[in-house]
Order: C-alpha cells, then sequence, then structure tokens
C-alpha cells in the first residue's frame, strides 16, 4: 500500500494576514530607518559645506592679512634698500676721496721732508735752524696728523660700507624670500578644491556629486 505524502501544514488565513502585516511593517520600518539615515546624510552633507565655505573663508581672510603684511613689509624693505644703496655709493665715494687725499699728503709730506734732509747737508755756517726750517718741521708734524686721521676715517668708512653692504644683502635676501612667500601665498588664495592638479590625502572624505 502507498504511502500517503504528508502536506506540509497550512497557514490560515489569518495568520497568512499577521504574517503579511509583520513583513510590511518591517518593511516600512526599515524605509523610514533607511529615509532617516538618508536625512541624516544629507543634513551632515550641508553641515559639513557650511563648516568647510566657513573655514575657507577664514583661511582666505588670513591669507589676505597675510599678503597685505608681505606687501607692506616688501615695500618697506624697498625703501631701505634704496637708501642703503645710497649710503653705499656715497660711503664709497668717500673713501675714494679720503684715498686720494692720503696720497696728495703723502706727496706733500715727501717734498717737506725732502726739504728738511736737503737743509741738512748743507755745510758750515749755512747749516742753521731757522724759520723757514721750524715751518718745514711744523708742516711736517701737521701732515703726518693729518695722514694719521685720514687714515683712520677711511678705516671707519671702509667698516660702515661693509656694514652697509652686509645689510643691503641681507635686504636683498629678505625681499627675495618675500616674493617667494607672495607669490605662493597669491597661489594658495585662488586654489579651490575643484582647482586641477590637487592631490587628496587617500583618508580624505569625499562627498558624492561635489
Amino acid at each position: 500500500m502507498h504511502k500517503l505524502v504528508q502536506l506540509p501544514p497550512k497557514s490560515t488565513h489569518p495568520e497568512w494576514v499577521i504574517s503579511n502585516c509583520l513583513k510590511y511593517a518591517g518593511a516600512e520600518g526599515e524605509r523610514a530607518a533607511a529615509e532617516r539615515i538618508g536625512d541624516e546624510i544629507r543634513r551632515v552633507i550641508e553641515d559639513t559645506e557650511k563648516v568647510t565655505i566657513r573655514v575657507q573663508q577664514d583661511v582666505n581672510k588670513r591669507f589676505d592679512k597675510r599678503l597685505d603684511d608681505i606687501k607692506f613689509w616688501k615695500n618697506e624693505a624697498n625703501d631701505k634698500l634704496d637708501g642703503l644703496k645710497h649710503e653705499i655709493d656715497t660711503l664709497a665715494t668717500h673713501e675714494a676721496r679720503i684715498s686720494k687725499a692720503i696720497e696728495a699728503y703723502n706727496e706733500l709730506l715727501y717734498i717737506d721732508q725732502q726739504c728738511v734732509l736737503n737743509r741738512q747737508r748743507r755745510i758750515g755756517i749755512d747749516l742753521v735752524y731757522d724759520n723757514a726750517e721750524k715751518e718745514l718741521m711744523k708742516e711736517v708734524e701737521v701732515y703726518q696728523g693729518v695722514i694719521v686721521l685720514l687714515k683712520r676715517t677711511k678705516e671707519q668708512a671702509t667698516e660702515q660700507l661693509r656694514l652697509a653692504r652686509k645689510a643691503k644683502y641681507r635686504l636683498e635676501k629678505d625681499l627675495e624670500d618675500k616674493f617667494v612667500a607672495k607669490s605662493i601665498d597669491e597661489h594658495n588664495v585662488e586654489l579651490r578644491t575643484n582647482s586641477s592638479g590637487l592631490c587628496f590625502n587617500p583618508s580624505a572624505v569625499k562627498i558624492p556629486g561635489k
């Protein structure tokens, strides 16, 4: 005798209705949860955009302030540099004049010293210490004193010239650095998130559609 195939138990209609209601309720709950998550994501995106815009505006303000500061100090440095260049030219001119004056007084001193030597070669009664020789000796002393003073002045001028040239080099280097800094900051001010050539950190969060 063949065995009867045992059919699975059948649900009642009320059970079927309840099951469907539970499934629909679960699906609706998941849909509502997904919608809430979607709303939260949109809110986070909007808040992030607002914060990003505010931060970018603050950064741009700081860049603008820094650029104004750089321009101000660049102008100040240029004014100082022009003054230094004028001072260097003046000092160089003075140094050259002092050198020529030292040469001139050395020639005068040499002439007077030769005159003194020549007078000392006189013989007999002519070997006399007279007013002319006294004046010559005074001139020798004066010329010697003037030469010492001129040499000291030249040393001071040379040292001042060295310091001025050193300051000029530093100012020129500072101006060069300020030009580089100004160029970098001007470039940074123009940067946007969609600017070409930007490389983002791999861990940076990317907002779809932005």
